[in-house]
């Protein structure tokens, strides 16, 4: 996606991170080590103002004992946030790794359903968004009363408003698809930009995903998938006209599986036009199997 893109940008010391229309919080999450420690310039007692500033630093440092006793003193502190972009210390601790700090402040009394000013975004869609594939934190949250259909507040000049469902699949991750599923993830859901949890799998060509999600709901596959991000609306089957893989490759054989499985429920793949400018790249043998 093209914000993660820019956020790369953001190791440049030449570019002010408000030149930028990207959220500070997809560029931290680029910005992570593999040991999930935050390498971003800015620790997060610099984003945290005022006394909360003692509860962010037991939270970088993994202090539990700290964080239980401040929140004790000061329960509102749970739902502290940075004053860059509003950002809820929990969900900081989430993007960063801090496992032991993230149960902490669930258990001192965190709100898993707060909004992020900035981006909209919750605890639960960072982690289901989650680049490292822990599925930890999203069982963290679940466990906490994260509510896995509660989508981003929509921001102007922000990203749409995903859920925790969409965020995963935009993550590639099958298994965090699973859990949000089983906990009762709504699958209908569509954004304010009409986008939704299977037209998102289609454009993302993994059909792993859109068969988790068309086994799992009885979709009318009679109609279209999608009715506002392009020039008309699409069904499923021009959407898998459009996934062109080697016919020799596991990915062309998980694709057949899901025009077998559409088959069965009535969609003929087969039937579907083969877009024209394909014609001017693949040889007919190609076009007639893939």
């Amino acid at each position: 996606m093209h914000r993660y893109l820019l956020a790369l940008l953001l190791g440049c010391p030449l570019l002010a991170p408000a030149q930028l229309s990207i959220s500070l919080t997809d560029a931290r999450r680029l910005t992570q080590g593999q040991s999930g420690e935050d390498t971003y310039p800015r620790r997060a007692t610099e984003r945290y103002v005022g006394p909360e500033r003692a509860l962010a630093r037991a939270v970088q440092q993994q202090r539990t004992g700290a964080i239980r006793r401040l929140l004790r003193q000061h329960p509102s502190w749970a739902d502290t946030r940075d004053s860059v972009e509003g950002q809820p210390l929990l969900s900081w601790a989430i993007i960063n790794r801090k496992r032991r700090a993230t149960a902490a402040l669930l258990a001192g009394g965190a709100n898993p359903n707060i909004h992020e000013t900035f981006s909209g975004r919750t605890p639960l869609i960072e982690a289901a968004e989650d680049l490292h594939r822990s599925d930890y934190f999203v069982e963290l949250l679940l466990a906490h009363g994260a509510d896995p259909s509660l989508a981003a507040r929509l921001v102007p000049n922000r990203t749409g408003s995903p859920t925790p469902l969409i965020a995963a699949i935009w993550a590639e991750r099958p298994q965090t698809v699973d859990q949000l599923l089983a906990a009762g993830a709504d699958v209908q859901y569509r954004s304010a930009y009409g986008s939704s949890a299977l037209q998102e799998a289609l454009l993302g060509r993994d059909p792993v995903l859109v068969l988790r999600l068309l086994t799992h709901y009885p979709f009318d596959l009679q109609q279209p998938v999608s009715y506002d991000i392009t020039p008309r609306p699409q069904h499923i089957a021009e959407y898998l006209r459009d996934w062109r893989f080697p016919l020799d490759s596991e990915a062309y054989r998980l694709k057949m599986e899901l025009v077998a499985y559409l088959q069965s429920k009535g969609i003929d793949y087969w039937q579907a036009p083969i877009p024209e400018r394909f014609r001017q790249l693949h040889p007919a043998e190609y076009l007639q199997k893939y």
